[in-house]
């Protein structure tokens, strides 16, 4: 449990290092649950919407921990926050969550 919380804290100061070649970055941090990041791409559905607005726990049961945009990091981000094109989310949650995300930003 110790390891987990030095990676997460890690990741959300910015001291963990991310592949950038690959599309999407994967931590396992468990048997069953992941840390991911996935890139918000046009076109989206979600562009332009809140994090409230989108419901994404409620509709893939991820939590978005962080969004990068550009330089910026936003830990643990605002239910008003607004997506836009190219933010990076943060995430955590199972297998199946993260692939639900995954069909979720693509829609």
């Amino acid at each position: 449990m110790g390891e987990q919380a030095r990676l997460l804290g890690s990741i959300l100061i910015g001291g963990f290092y991310q592949p950038s070649a690959s599309k999407t970055a994967k931590t396992t941090t468990s048997k069953s649950t992941m840390i991911e990041w996935q890139t918000l791409r046009e076109p989206s559905n979600l562009i332009g919407q809140s994090i409230e607005q989108a419901a994404v726990r409620d509709r893939t049961g991820v939590t978005i921990l962080a969004v990068q945009r550009g330089d910026d990091v936003i830990s643990n981000p605002d239910p008003d926050f607004t997506f836009n094109p190219g933010d990076i989310f943060v995430t955590i949650g199972t297998f199946e969550q993260q692939n639900q995300l995954e069909t979720l930003l693509t829609d």
